[in-house]
């Protein structure tokens, strides 16, 4: 129950960001608001997980293997904590 509590206005984040990279933004703006979509994305990545671990441990979902990126995952890392740095 709490991660579709938590679900819900991460949603409205990420919908928010969408439509402010419709608008005009200076590139420090657009590289701004792109690390909060990319967080935003990795922490609904994370609460689906999360519901699918539990969906798992159930034994309510089936499992099918995904193929990703390893090299757009680091990058979408980095890019995330150099600000931070």
């Amino acid at each position: 129950v709490m991660s579709h509590e938590i679900r819900t206005p991460l949603t409205n984040v990420l919908g928010f960001t969408s439509i402010l990279e419709r608008t005009p933004l200076t590139s420090e703006q657009s590289e701004y608001l792109g690390l909060v979509r990319s967080g935003g994305n990795y922490l609904l990545m994370l609460l689906n997980d999360l519901l699918d671990y539990t969906s798992v441990s159930s034994g309510r979902l089936d499992l099918h293997p995904e193929t990703i990126s390893v090299s757009e995952v680091a990058h979408e890392i980095i890019a995330t904590h150099t600000p931070e740095a």
